[in-house]
């Protein structure tokens, strides 16, 4: 049983350092001879320590962190890649490089065990005199200037620390055709978070393409909002789809997976599917059905995400589909992780109540408009509108009839606003606008025309009709004030 960070019976986790030290975790002393004689020439400056337990090594991590991790895949009392997975889960010394030793024999499995993550490299031993230094050096490189802040920051995005550039990276590892090998190690480094939102692509398709056994995939996404594309669907053979089928395979894989509830792969069996547009695929269907067709869900608090599909003619071996849960749910992990990041995002952007800005992503665009007036001396104003009646009208109606003024005072602002304006949800029960290259004269205008609007937009709660009162404060930017809070 693996000993508890938390325990504590167990030492207290300290921050991992970047001394001159390694740790090999290994029972085989064949093997920590090899890496010792290689640590002794080509690195002198480092000390090794050799660890033949999986207990004593997390023990040994949390009391002294080592530069790096050398981990033997074969362990006695734990695999190699159990302990490994528990090390880079763990939120203390997960930023610590590891490295995966593994024989001839294993490394397939190992490989395909990196898709959850138990190491940043691996390596055969046969090949440590010719290559461990440099990886050692390398990684060591890498991750030493690498705070825990940034690298939480990197796995949130599904980019592993190693390669922060992993779009051109990946481009440039497919045009020097990878080896299968190469796919499955650097899997974890090559998924990235595109700007507009996707997190699979046809770039990650390419990545899929190299790993698994199929005639067809499908990535597909239920929520249009959040990614770019609804799906993204790669065939192997040429004329093997039409177009005429594919939003019904969606439509289809998403009632199973719905009726499934759970985060299970399934094997269904579906009508033939067809090819997006943006493959040139003829419409020259050759079979009428494919039949072993795996599927995996995305699901995020009981809602459908999206899913993972592969189909293929002819049955489906064990060992063909043996790397697909891992990797769907590497995807999907991914998945989630982006959907939270965006919906923290929205709120630290957006006022929930309102959808207006929220209050310090307002200042922070108020800023931006106040350095403008001051290079260039343009008129700046600010309005801050209040509900005049709001106690009285909780006190008299409900609790909940505040929200809905304050709503329908931020949609009535919003309406009568230009392009250019401000409109922001401020602290309490306030709007704040702020007028770009409008003076306080002008901006008495906008004022005049927005209580007019107010006024014929009363609320209705409970069969009662109740107009909102307004009251309203100005402020025209001048030299004396010289920050945000000031204006505001």
């Amino acid at each position: 049983m693996m000993p508890d960070p938390k325990d504590p019976h167990n030492p207290t986790p300290s921050t991992p350092s970047q001394g001159k030290s390694l740790v090999l975790i290994t029972a085989n002393p064949e093997l920590a001879a090899s890496v010792q004689a290689v640590i002794d020439v080509q690195l002198p400056d480092m000390d090794c320590r050799v660890v033949a337990s999986s207990m004593a090594a997390l023990d040994t991590l949390y009391r002294l962190p080592p530069a790096l991790i050398l981990v033997d895949a074969a362990l006695p009392d734990v695999s190699g890649v159990q302990l490994s997975r528990i090390i880079k889960h763990d939120a203390v010394i997960r930023q610590i490089p590891l490295i995966m030793l593994v024989q001839t024999d294993t490394a397939a499995y190992v490989r395909l065990s990196e898709f959850s993550k138990v190491a940043d490299a691996f390596m055969p031993t046969r090949e440590l005199a010719e290559s461990l230094a440099d990886e050692v050096k390398r990684l060591i490189s890498v991750f030493s200037g690498l705070s825990g802040d940034s690298y939480e920051e990197l796995v949130l995005l599904g980019c592993d620390a190693v390669n922060v550039n992993a779009t051109a990276r990946l481009m440039q590892l497919l045009d020097e055709h990878m080896t299968q090998a190469d796919v499955m190690k650097r899997f974890k480094k090559l998924i990235t978070v595109i700007p507009n939102g996707t997190v699979l692509n046809h770039m990650t398709v390419s990545v899929l393409d190299a790993v698994l056994d199929y005639e067809a995939l499908v990535l597909f996404y239920n929520d249009k909002a959040r990614f770019a594309r609804q799906f993204v669907v790669h065939a192997r053979t040429p004329g093997l789809f039409s177009e005429a089928d594919m939003a019904g395979l969606v439509q289809s894989v998403s009632a199973q997976f719905q009726a499934q509830s759970n985060e299970q792969y399934l094997f269904v069996e579906h009508q033939v599917i067809h090819i997006d547009d943006d493959y040139a695929y003829a419409d020259t269907s050759q079979l009428d059905t494919l039949n072993q067709q795996a599927a995996y869900p995305f699901f995020s608090e009981n809602t459908l995400l999206g899913g993972l599909v592969l189909i293929n003619r002819q049955p489906v071996h064990y060992d063909q589909i043996f790397p697909f849960p891992l990797v769907s749910s590497e995807l999907h992990q991914l998945m989630r992780l982006r959907r939270y990041y965006t919906e923290a995002q929205t709120l630290s952007i957006s006022d929930p109540i309102t959808g207006l800005y929220a209050y310090q992503h307002f200042c922070s665009l108020i800023d931006r408009e106040l350095q403008v007036a001051k290079r260039t001396d343009q008129a700046l104003t600010l309005i801050c509108l209040s509900i005049a009646n709001f106690s009285e009208l909780e006190e008299k109606l409900t609790h909940h009839i505040g929200d809905s003024a304050l709503k329908q005072l931020a949609a009535v602002t919003i309406n009568q606003c230009r392009a250019v304006d401000v409109v922001g949800r401020g602290q309490g029960q306030k709007v704040l606008v702020a007028f770009p290259h409008t003076n306080a004269q002008q901006a008495s205008i906008a004022v005049d025309r927005l209580q007019t609007a107010v006024d014929a937009a009363p609320i209705t709660v409970n069969d009662q009709t109740v107009h909102i009162g307004l009251t309203v404060g100005m402020v025209e930017w001048n030299n004396e004030i010289g920050s945000v809070s000031e204006f505001i």
